[in-house]
């Protein structure tokens, strides 16, 4: 969504366009210089309790927690930013690598995508988070935005502004 504006708009505010984003909309989003704060795996397990079954794996889930640029502010010779800490879930997860070794950058420079397959034949999309060196195959993705954006000079926000670090689901959404 990194849209680019001119400083002469409202700056008090951002509207929000979505609160959930999905790889549906892949080619409107962008997350060059996007800050990456954490990294969860997170597998659901389907137990049934009355047959005292311990349960099987039903997918992992790779989740990330970030500060996402929603709009690029043009003002003079410095940018201004709307930054919200968001989750950013990709579904069915598999095959994760991390590229640069055991050096782990934390500015994300953008994210490709390109059409593969899972081990079982089923379609996916093999991810690159470029900046990073995360790859892996996953079936697509949700981003929550967590809070409402802060209009800031940075292209991340502080501990204080976005809150401890978290991979809730919970929308700033006000309904």
């Amino acid at each position: 969504m990194s849209d680019t504006t001119t400083p002469n708009e409202n700056l008090r505010k951002l509207d929000v366009e979505k609160w959930i984003w999905t790889d549906a909309d892949f080619e409107r989003m962008g997350w060059h210089d996007v800050q990456l704060h954490g990294i969860a795996r997170y597998e659901r397990v389907e137990r049934d309790q009355e047959k005292g079954s311990e349960g099987h794996f039903s997918g992992v889930e790779l989740l990330l927690d970030i500060d996402y640029i929603l709009k690029w502010v043009t003002s003079g010779p410095r940018w201004q930013f709307w930054v919200a800490p968001s989750t950013l879930v990709f579904e069915n997860a598999y095959d994760f690598e991390m590229r640069n070794g055991s050096m782990l950058q934390w500015e994300i420079s953008d994210i490709f995508r390109e059409p593969a397959r899972y081990p079982s034949g089923a379609d996916c999309w093999k991810w690159k988070i470029y900046g990073t060196g995360i790859v892996f195959l996953a079936k697509g993705y949700r981003q929550y935005i967590r809070r409402e954006p802060i209009l800031t000079r940075f292209q991340y926000l502080t501990w204080e502004e976005r809150g401890e670090p978290s991979f809730s689901k919970q929308t700033a959404a006000r309904e």
